[in-house]
């Protein structure tokens, strides 16, 4: 069988470090430089893998942070012991002729997946197997593709598949990011929804499958957790932001209305055009290329966004609230909103 072996090259030396005492050689920290090689020679020793990468993180910011400030903004700086051994690293790979695989603005997972994506379809490469202690890469587990992560020190590993995934983090390797999404990452600093926990979040994907599937069905899912996901997806934070739920079929047609403290508010969706009237004011929704339609509003200080509206049949409490927090949130507060009719028109 031919094996590729994939080393995601930093999360397995800080690992290192973490794990072998102080070790020094002319003055020089080694302990996660002989830690690394130790696991590395090991896997090598045990998989005999045809073929060998190393990917390793670059210096600097990658576009995350460009994406989102607070990326990683909690996490303590390396020690010095461990900085001062990173350089050797790379130049020691490149000694031993080692490929490794670096690219600035990207970090090793990134490069890993990419790899990993390309390798799957060569035929001459029957298995790929990522050492890493980065559950994050855990979405890549697949028939094909497996993960060597170290449980205690360095010394102890186990090989996940893709059942062993779902054992550990309770969803299938390709919910994953979803899963993240919903419950946010504390050592990336990362948000998910607020108030949605691991148990939640596995919850609605073992029910739904994946995320926009979540959001399709807000109909269907406990109060307490469907204000948390409406809070969440129009959070006040975001001037121009888009959802994932669209509208489906030909027939995208609806009307619902409402009234709160003698101010109207109302929504009518053609395949065409249509006009959302609360509080005076005014927006307009358009219809977009792949039949989604979208609803374009403005808000009293010049705030954009544009976002679909839901699919047809769910004109009832759920889509009211959807839209009385837009409105709420960009067009002006009109209190509490009670849906008082909803017909479909055409």
């Amino acid at each position: 069988m031919s094996k590729l072996l994939i080393v995601d090259g930093h999360a397995i030396i800080h690992r290192a470090y973490h794990s072998i005492p102080a070790l020094t050689y002319n003055g020089q920290p080694v302990n996660a430089l002989y830690g690394f090689y130790s696991m590395l020679l090991s896997a090598i020793s045990q998989l005999k893998p045809k073929y060998l990468i190393v990917c390793l993180d670059s210096p600097g910011p990658t576009f995350r942070q460009s994406e989102f400030v607070g990326y990683r903004a909690k996490r303590k700086t390396p020690d010095n012991d461990l900085i001062s051994q990173l350089p050797l690293l790379k130049s020691t790979l490149e000694q031993s002729q080692i490929k490794t695989f670096a690219m600035g603005g990207y970090e090793a997972d990134d490069l890993i997946a990419t790899v990993v994506k390309k390798a799957s379809k060569k035929k001459f490469i029957d298995q790929i197997i990522i050492i890493t202690g980065d559950k994050d890469l855990m979405q890549l587990v697949d028939s094909k593709v497996s993960l060597l992560v170290p449980l205690r020190g360095l010394s102890e590993t186990k090989l996940f598949q893709p059942q062993d995934v779902v054992e550990k983090l309770g969803v299938r390797p390709n919910q994953v990011v979803d899963l993240k999404a919903l419950m946010g990452d504390m050592s990336d600093n990362y948000p998910g929804v607020a108030g949605i926990g691991p148990k939640a979040a596995t919850d609605l994907l073992s029910q739904y499958q994946n995320l926009n599937n979540v959001y399709s069905h807000l109909d269907e899912i406990k109060p307490n957790i469907r204000e948390k996901l409406i809070k969440e997806k129009f959070s006040t934070k975001k001037e121009t932001f888009s959802l994932g739920s669209q509208c489906w079929g030909n027939d995208l047609l609806m009307s619902c209305t409402g009234d709160t403290r003698n101010r109207k508010f109302g929504i009518e969706v053609g395949e065409g055009a249509a006009v959302v009237v609360a509080g005076g004011k005014e927006g307009t929704v358009v219809a977009h290329p792949d039949v989604a339609v979208r609803a374009e509003l403005r808000g009293p200080l010049g705030g954009r966004f544009v976002t679909p509206i839901f699919r047809v049949g769910l004109c009832h409490e759920v889509l009211f609230d959807l839209v009385a927090h837009l409105v709420a949130d960009h067009l002006g507060n009109v209190g509490d909103a009670q849906l008082v009719g909803c017909r479909h028109v055409g």
